[in-house]
């Protein structure tokens, strides 16, 4: 997913970098631009460098926010991933495997994620 997200920020970088040009082009060379008529081809210019952009952003907070998704309920895959293998042979789920399997899952998950956290909130 992060490689995924970098290589799409990274499509979003370079349209952003080309509407920011478009726009610093307009307010510097307001003038000329005025005088010659320019102003709807710059400005359609720019909204085009603009929705271009927005769609690399979009895709990225996409693929950002499916990554957590999946990472913050890792457990919960888990979980329903064995239960479901067990379900699939015909077991039957006993009380006290089932509970020690979800405390498991429970506190390896806990841990991972706040060492995670903190991990991204102590920059």
């Amino acid at each position: 997913m992060s490689r995924l997200s970098k290589s799409v920020k990274m499509k979003e970088a370079v349209h952003n970098d080309t509407r920011q040009k478009l726009v610093n082009d307009l307010i510097n060379g307001s003038r000329t631009i005025k005088s010659y008529g320019w102003e709807n081809h710059y400005i359609e210019r720019i909204s085009d460098a603009r929705s271009k952009q927005l769609v690399h952003t979009f895709q990225a907070n996409m693929i950002q926010s499916l990554g957590f998704a999946v990472f913050s309920n890792g457990g919960l895959i888990a979980c329903i991933a064995i239960f479901g293998s067990q379900w699939a042979r015909g077991e039957e789920l006993d009380m006290g495997e089932s509970m020690s399997l979800l405390a498991m899952v429970f506190y390896i998950f806990l841990s991972v994620n706040s060492m995670t956290y903190m991990a991204m909130t102590s920059l």
